[in-house]
């Protein structure tokens, strides 16, 4: 969308990112003996960013945001700006210690050509999805897992226990007070390093019966060291949550009625709220630590339920249904972003001149998208 004409906005030109992927996969699995099997498989990913595009270029092919380029190159469309390629291998074990027991375990590398970069404050989240190119690599994932898997009671009931460890090389971050917004050079507000993630999931399934869904249950941590954030120490992204639990349960009364009912419950995300404030021309400008995301939001969750309703055939040829569903059924208050400001003169909103001003203090305004959402919907196929 532009301007119209003799609009007094001007529009905001920004270079394309563009790139083509391509890959190929060899798969295998063979059973050496009556308890144990492998499968096996091998990835070939193959990524090209190219034009049409413009590339800075930096002294020392350093970017740097408080440096201008140095050069420009020009590419047209299609023309090969950087070329990427890796293998990716994959392997995975079982081990039946019984009929109704198992052993497994597994390992598999992964590359990543788009890799997204999100602001680390309380405000608005946002984020800037960034292609690999000639300053940014593809992020390299290497991940191990392994665990105990049981059937229960003629497979009615499923339980597991599974423990992983995953290790990130060039996974990107933003600097500190980065600018990604209408940012063609956005390498300049990008620094590279690595981070690893590990926990332990659990899982309870039921899968028969008039009454059926799953509880689950992990424990992770995902960290990141990178040279210029957090001053090098390990810090938690965004989307480290500690604890992360769901309950599902599905239940039939006969054949027309049903109902399900979803409770949600996660670790708040880490951030970083501001340690102070200054004033720069009478306005009042967070402060933040030097260390990434010491703080979280409060603990996220949420309960949902739908009922469903079939409407008799009657010999007709089609079928229909009614669905009625509530979204957070009691209404929870999760915040979406903390916007940190001051109150003047005891209004929020206050819009006075400055000579009206008899008091500030400073003020924390939280931000949710709603409570509860209730939803009614009709359903026919044929």
């Amino acid at each position: 969308m532009r301007p119209a004409p003799g609009s007094i906005i001007e529009p905001i030109e920004t270079n394309p990112n563009l790139g083509i992927q391509q890959n190929f996969f060899l798969q295998g699995s063979r059973e050496l003996t009556e308890r144990f099997s492998v499968e096996g498989g091998l990835r070939w990913s193959l990524y090209g960013r190219v034009g049409p595009g413009v590339q800075f270029l930096y002294e020392n092919d350093l970017p740097n945001p408080e440096l201008p380029p140095i050069d420009t190159l020009q590419f047209g469309a299609l023309d090969l700006m950087k070329f990427y390629q890796g293998f990716e291998p994959r392997v995975g074990m079982r081990y039946l210690l019984g009929p109704s027991t198992s052993l497994k375990a597994a390992f598999n590398r992964n590359f990543q050509y788009v890799q997204v970069a999100a602001n680390s404050s309380a405000g608005l989240p946002i984020d800037r999805w960034v292609p690999a190119g000639p300053y940014i690599e593809p992020v390299r994932a290497d991940q191990i897992a392994a665990g105990v898997f049981q059937n229960l009671a003629d497979n009615k009931w499923e339980l597991s226990v599974e423990g992983f460890y995953k290790d990130f090389r060039n996974i990107i971050d933003l600097r500190q007070g980065a600018n990604v917004l209408f940012n063609d050079a956005i390498e300049t507000e990008i620094l590279t390093g690595n981070g690893y993630a590990y926990g332990v999931e659990f899982l309870l399934r039921k899968n028969v019966g008039k009454t059926n869904g799953w509880l689950s249950y992990t424990y992770s941590r995902t960290w990141r060291v990178i040279d210029g954030i957090s001053l090098g120490q390990r810090f938690n992204p965004r989307f480290d949550r500690p604890h992360d639990l769901a309950l599902v349960l599905n239940h039939t009364f006969n054949e027309r009625w049903s109902g399900n009912v979803n409770f949600i419950y996660t670790t708040g995300q880490a951030v970083t709220f501001p340690i102070g404030a200054y004033i720069v021309d009478n306005q009042r400008v967070p402060l933040f630590s030097d260390l990434r995301n010491e703080d979280r939001f409060p603990d996220y969750h949420r309960l949902d339920f739908s009922i469903n309703y079939k409407v008799p055939d009657r010999g007709r040829k089609w079928r229909s249904s009614w669905n009625f569903s509530m979204y957070n059924a009691y209404g929870r208050r999760n915040p979406f972003s903390y916007q940190f400001t001051e109150i003047v003169n005891d209004d929020l909103n206050f819009a006075g001149s400055p000579d009206e001003i008899v008091s500030r203090r400073p003020a924390i305004v939280m931000t949710y998208l709603f409570t509860f959402l209730p939803a009614l919907s009709y359903n026919f196929e044929f």
